[in-house]
């Protein structure tokens, strides 16, 4: 081919790459990729290209891909937003939530997967829809790793979704707690209902989102490179709540805002100080209050009576489940109606413990567990662990497409699934 053939061709690839790529995306790109025979047509006598247009989009892992390119977002920006929707105080003491793997530098998300556990077939699935954000609602790092070396499978998670730069956040809990979440979706199985919280978000639960709040009023340069420095020791990001100009020097200040702990509060200031520009800091006192409607699991009350045998198959619908495990209390039979159910996402045992209701529905409970309970006349419906969760991530791909207004693809994966099946 004549080599002036060949770079007429090129430049009209990348004319056309470049008409179809929003500006944000062509400081992102990599070298250019060699050119795909599949991609070039035979040209004219004028040397005019005409490739499917639809097949060629511009990622930043891979140059041609098909399917539609979302405007996206920072990582940072993408986390705030999830932390809006399900601050991550509501999660329980003990659980492991928020941005769990960030690759280095700046992290500019287009895609993200939902799942409920992240394996390795749903690793590989993230790469295949080119992913650069997973959202587990499992942690996928619960207890400590010790070595990254890759002899276990979680190790094996952590290093590749580093290696692929590919973030990973989970809300677990805090999901399970939020008032409109996981298991006010899990409640809505039973149709018109009155739902209370069984457990409801203390105060004291709350500590981990400040006890203080503080505002520092900075020049324009000084609040940016304080922001990033603000954001290391704390793990949020500051919010912009005033900008003034001064025109007298040619300056603008910014005034940060963010809410501290008492163990990083003096962090916080040493790290203002050096900033020459640092006008002023206030520091107020925050009083922890809880949300309405959050907490651990829900009691959910029927207007009208059903039997039980009614109350397994909404549930059977509402999970899309063939079939589920019953454990009738004592003096029930299928046909026996019931005006109660307390219920509980996952692992109920622990929360649904001594609650007075007709029915327990929760995905596990241990064998002394369920005794227990039907010892005392109440029936007991288990689904299996992830089972009560999976289904609320078609709910939650709507909430967040809307949430992030739509610069991301959201992805449910279809590789995720409870490992145990019934036969």
């Amino acid at each position: 081919m004549p080599f002036c053939r060949s770079v007429c061709r090129a430049r009209n690839v990348w004319k056309l790459l470049s008409s179809h790529i929003n500006p944000p995306h062509v400081s992102q790109l990599p070298l250019l990729a060699p050119l795909k025979p599949r991609y070039l047509h035979h040209c004219n006598s004028n040397c005019v290209l005409q490739p499917s247009v639809e097949q060629i989009i511009v990622s930043p892992r891979r140059l041609f891909t098909r399917g539609p390119v979302s405007a996206g977002m920072e990582l940072q920006d993408v986390v705030s937003v999830l932390k809006a929707f399900a601050p991550t105080h509501l999660a329980a003491e003990w659980d492991n939530v928020g941005l769990l793997v960030k690759p280095s530098g700046e992290h500019f998300v287009q895609t993200m997967l939902l799942t409920i556990d992240l394996t390795e077939t749903v690793l590989e699935e993230a790469l295949r829809v080119q992913a650069q954000m997973v959202l587990a609602y499992h942690p996928p790092i619960f207890h400590p790793l010790k070595t990254l070396s890759g002899h276990t499978w979680k190790e094996r998670l952590i290093v590749r979704s580093l290696e692929n730069r590919l973030a990973i956040y989970s809300p677990h809990t805090s999901y399970d707690a939020l008032a409109g979440g996981l298991t006010d979706w899990l409640a809505q199985a039973f149709g018109e209902s009155t739902v209370s919280v069984l457990h409801q978000s203390s105060p004291s639960a709350l500590t981990s989102c400040g006890h203080y709040h503080l505002s520092t009023t900075l020049h324009g340069k000084d609040a940016m490179n304080a922001s990033v420095d603000l954001q290391s020791i704390t793990g949020d990001t500051p919010k912009v709540i005033q900008m003034r100009r001064d025109d007298a020097d040619n300056t603008t200040d910014v005034i940060l805002s963010m809410n501290v702990t008492e163990q990083v509060l003096l962090q916080v200031l040493q790290c203002l100080s050096k900033y020459g520009s640092h006008a002023r800091t206030e520091i107020n006192t925050t009083t922890m209050v809880s949300l309405p409607n959050t907490g651990m699991g829900r009691l959910c009350q029927f207007k009208e009576p059903m039997s039980i045998k009614d109350a397994v198959q909404r549930v059977k619908e509402h999970l899309g489940l063939p079939l589920v495990r019953l454990a009738l209390g004592t003096q029930h039979v299928e046909e026996s109606t019931i005006q109660s159910v307390a219920l509980c996402a996952g692992s109920g045992g622990s929360v649904l413990k001594g609650v007075k209701a007709d029915m327990y529905l929760t995905g596990e409970m241990s064998h002394h567990e369920v005794l227990d309970a039907t010892a005392v006349g109440t029936s007991v419906v288990l689904c299996d662990h992830s089972n009560t969760e999976r289904g609320f991530l078609p709910h939650l791909r709507n909430i967040l497409v809307e949430r992030l207004q739509q610069k991301v693809k959201i992805v449910v994966s279809v590789e995720d699934k409870d490992p145990l099946k019934i036969l």
